[in-house]
């Protein structure tokens, strides 16, 4: 398997895919997954100045984490960790900017979602920002709801939360 540029390679257990991307399930302390979340740490950064600093969920405290390819190449990653019992959240989700509108985050999202259903959660929640129309948009038309912020995300003014209900 060839290394992307970034140093990054592909690897883990395939959940989804299109003709030209693959949603893999990987370790928590995979570097490709660390390496595109350093990259979304980076884009919140240049989104919200001086709000994301220790924003990050630390990789043990995921129960998942996927990436998805475009080849060999890393361009997505996404996770789940516990709330509470019976209630997963969706984090650390993230395209690359050149990947974009290609369906990847829309697969990483159901791909999440199905395992957060293997691992007996019967609704997920998230926290997205409000200068991030375009995940706001990709979570509403996969069925989110709009719920009171919870958890790290209250009080925080620029956050949106949202919750659904797995079947």
């Amino acid at each position: 398997m060839r290394a992307s540029p970034s140093g990054l390679s592909g690897g883990g257990v395939p959940l989804a895919s299109s003709y030209d991307q693959i949603v893999r399930l990987v370790e928590c302390d995979s570097p490709d997954f660390a390496a595109l979340v350093s990259a979304l740490d980076a884009e919140l950064e240049d989104r919200y100045p001086g709000l994301s600093e220790g924003a990050s969920p630390p990789a043990q405290e995921m129960a998942v984490a996927v990436v998805t390819y475009s080849g060999d190449v890393p361009v997505g990653c996404g996770a789940l960790r516990e709330l509470e019992a019976g209630v997963g959240e969706v984090t650390r989700m993230f395209v690359l900017p050149e990947a974009r509108r290609l369906g990847g985050a829309r697969r990483m999202l159901g791909a999440l979602e199905a395992q957060a259903c293997a691992l007996g959660y019967s609704a997920v929640r998230l926290g997205s920002g409000v200068r991030q129309p375009e995940a706001l948009a990709l979570y509403e038309a996969a069925g989110y709801r709009r719920i009171p912020l919870f958890g790290e995300y209250e009080g925080a003014a620029l956050c949106v939360c949202y919750e659904k209900a797995l079947v």
